[in-house]
């Protein structure tokens, strides 16, 4: 596997838009992830408040709140870091590399596998970025700061990591379908903000069969957002689910499998010439 990352990544190290793209990401992430107390201040010094409570007494940096507030914003910007997976996997088809992979010997399988392995390094790094942002913002912010504490609700990273591999694999999978990158790009931000959340908003609020209520947890981008539960309507005082469910990694984590076996399809009977 190691051998066909570094296969993959010898192709990307010096393709300018991986570059800028990956870049931009990580410092949005960043910036994001990390600048929220400010956001609080600039609340507070417009006299909003939340039940009258001061915004900048909100726990949003405590441990161990942290991890799911900070898993739950950063993975609202994954959709940057899957262009780069199109851009990948689409230029593989326009400038006929996957032909010539084939050509030198690499089987299909292999080819699989060095894009998922990009992938899976991208997940992983993304998560260890987010582990850093959230241990230096609780570690300043927070009154408690023993390690039972800190290492609760690790979880959330874990939900993290799937989040964002299960939606890069699906970017992945796109990109094969549609193999036009503009088209690809333009169609998966669509899809993941426009079409399924209206599709799934009526399945689950228009009065229609309780079946349809019941499929829309199913629709990719609600199964990988069902890993981290919105958390900040606590700070106003409604209840939230506190919890990574079973039933969202079983749902997510199966559909992650079909893409991966839709993928593997493809490319056996894709044609590279």
């Amino acid at each position: 596997m190691i051998r066909l990352f570094l296969i993959e990544w010898y192709k990307l190290r010096k393709y300018r838009a991986f570059q800028v793209l990956t870049g931009l990401y990580f410092l949005l992430v960043v910036v994001v992830c990390s600048s929220g107390m400010l956001f609080l201040q600039y609340l507070k010094s417009k006299g909003v408040d939340f039940k009258s409570i001061d915004p900048t007494m909100l726990p949003v940096y405590h441990f161990p709140f942290v991890w799911q507030n900070l898993a739950y914003v950063a993975a609202r910007l994954k959709l940057i870091l899957a262009f780069l997976v199109i851009l990948s996997i689409t230029n593989e088809i326009t400038y006929k590399t996957l032909r010539q992979n084939i050509i030198d010997g690499m089987t299909r399988f292999e080819f699989m596998v060095s894009k998922l392995s990009m992938i899976f390094v991208l997940s992983l790094i993304n998560t260890l970025l987010i582990f850093l942002i959230g241990l230096i913002t609780g570690l300043i912010y927070s009154h408690d700061r023993s390690l039972t504490v800190i290492f609760t609700d690790m979880q959330y990273l874990w939900a993290f990591f799937l989040n964002i591999f299960s939606f890069l694999v699906f970017a992945l999978l796109i990109a094969l379908l549609i193999n036009r990158t503009g088209v690809v790009i333009i169609f998966l931000a669509m899809y993941t903000v426009i079409i399924e959340p209206i599709i799934t908003a009526i399945f689950s609020n228009a009065p229609l069969p309780p079946i349809f209520a019941k499929l829309a947890p199913f629709f990719p981008r609600q199964a990988i957002t069902n890993l981290i539960p919105n958390p900040f309507p606590q700070y106003i005082l409604r209840e939230i689910q506190d919890y990574v469910s079973f039933s969202s990694v079983a749902i997510a984590g199966g559909e992650m499998l079909l893409f991966l076996g839709m993928i593997y399809l493809i490319l056996k009977w894709k044609k590279t010439s």
